[in-house]
């Protein structure tokens, strides 16, 4: 940037006129608004896991906080696994308020997301265990007896994390949830999928199915 003494030296030696100096001055001001116009949007479109070594001291401390923080549960509330996981959720919740949504740590962020969304989900499979009285099945056959009542709670499980991962990442906007979302929608629609082809199956639909095709049949079987 040129500086005013010099462009004042250059009036008084009779180089430039004082138009030509203001001309410069907002040419320069003009160019120096617009490249910090261009380094805020690079800031913006940073997508670095870690922000530097202050986020890697306070994700370090995050992690020995929230810690801590289920020991003393753990001892004060002894199985009371359902609410010590809604704590740590609201916990979770509370410093994300000033580590993501005052100063941005990136590490921390996603950490204290990750940590809300275990809490959230360990509560929602406490609260499905004792609603749907699921027990783990010994065999394939007791498994599919129990796809209806396991489809159901699959579909709170599954859809009651989605949609606590849904609110945090409007409220803090961390994206490491959009790739929990997708996974539990990806879940969900293999849940879904294995239960339509098994009651298919049961009821002879995809037989009737393959039955109304036989040329399309025989033709695959041929190719192969």
């Amino acid at each position: 940037m040129i500086r005013a003494e010099t462009l004042d030296k250059a009036i008084a030696s009779g180089l430039i006129s004082q138009t030509l100096r203001d001309q410069l001055e907002a040419m320069e001001r003009s160019v120096a608004a617009e490249a910090q116009h261009v380094n805020d949007e690079g800031d913006e479109e940073n997508l670095r896991l870690v922000g530097g070594g202050n986020d890697l001291f306070i994700t370090v401390g995050t992690v020995l906080l929230n810690a801590g923080i289920f020991f003393v549960l753990i001892t004060m509330l002894p199985g009371q696994t359902f609410w010590i996981a809604g704590i740590l959720a609201v916990f979770a919740w509370a410093l994300a308020e000033i580590v993501t949504r005052q100063h941005r740590m990136k590490l921390s962020s996603s950490v204290l997301a990750l940590i809300f969304t275990v809490a959230i989900l360990v509560a929602l499979a406490l609260r499905v265990e004792a609603s749907f009285d699921i027990r783990m099945p010994e065999t394939i056959w007791q498994l599919l007896a129990l796809r209806q009542t396991a489809s159901r709670a699959g579909y709170l499980f599954l859809g009651g994390g989605i949609a606590a991962a849904a609110i945090y990442f409007w409220r803090f906007r961390v994206p490491v949830l959009a790739g929990v979302i997708a996974i539990a929608f990806t879940l969900l629609a293999f849940l879904q999928t294995a239960i339509v082809l098994y009651d298919g199956v049961t009821t002879g639909a995809v037989g009737q199915a393959s039955r109304m095709f036989p040329n399309y049949s025989a033709r695959h079987s041929t190719c192969r």
